[in-house]
């Protein structure tokens, strides 16, 4: 290689197979469109990556413009972004959880078990007012977060009958929902029906509110406000 002292405005010319040799210590070079630069020792050391500057050893590697790693001060945030407001993807080891700007906190440790397959975790939307859907409070319990759901779309339900399973209907009352009606109600006095099925006080003789799986017109029902009605082979007899 033959380095050249040239005009700034001529700039440097590329380089592609550098064979250097004893005078070439000590200089800048161009390097298929990278600047360089060869110390004492003849080491080549990359001065840009594209369009930034090259890391030192043990930085980020690759991470070519619009590509960045940037911190907040402020909110104490570190963002990946791919480019301009798009988070970049990490692939990383055990995570560590603690409180924010807490010398004391404990962590809560993620980790991938051993022998696990691919897996993938998609987080639902947020509604606008929400900001947790899944939550564990302090004493380690599950919570539903600020969805409280409803009896057509219940906030505990299950993926393949998703109007079928478990919501909060007011403060200290959960209710039970399947195919998108509410049917009970369980507050701090028991267990209670909900608002009847259309067409129906609260069962009937043939369909009683309450029977049993292998026997379902025997049972008991409400055949109108304030009176039971008890049931079996499907005619009412008390």
């Amino acid at each position: 290689m033959t380095t050249e002292i040239l005009d700034p405005l001529e700039g440097l010319s590329d380089q592609t197979a550098i064979s250097p040799g004893a005078l070439d210590l000590r200089t800048l070079y161009s390097k298929r469109g990278d600047l360089y630069y060869r110390n004492a020792a003849g080491v080549q050391i990359p001065i840009t990556v594209g369009s930034s500057i090259s890391g030192a050893t043990g930085s980020i590697t690759g991470l070519v413009a619009p590509a960045a790693v940037t911190f907040n001060a402020g909110t104490g945030v570190y963002a990946f972004t791919t480019d301009t407001n798009k988070g970049g993807k990490l692939a990383i080891s055990d995570i560590q959880l603690f409180e924010f700007n807490n010398a004391s906190a404990q962590a809560i440790t993620l980790k991938s078990p051993a022998g696990v397959t691919a897996y993938t975790w998609t987080l639902p939307a947020l509604a606008a007012t929400q900001d947790v859907v899944i939550g564990v409070t302090a004493a380690g319990q599950l919570s539903a977060g600020a969805g409280v759901g409803s009896a057509a779309a219940p906030c505990i339900t299950f993926a393949t009958d998703l109007d079928t399973g478990l919501y909060r209907d007011s403060n200290n009352t959960m209710g039970i929902s399947t195919g998108g009606t509410s049917r009970a109600m369980i507050d701090v006095n028991g267990l209670r029906l909900a608002v009847p099925q259309v067409g129906m006080e609260g069962g009937s003789a043939s369909v009683p509110a309450f029977s049993f799986t292998a026997n379902p017109n025997t049972g008991m029902y409400r055949t109108r406000t304030n009176t039971l009605g008890f049931t079996t082979g499907g005619t009412l007899r008390l």
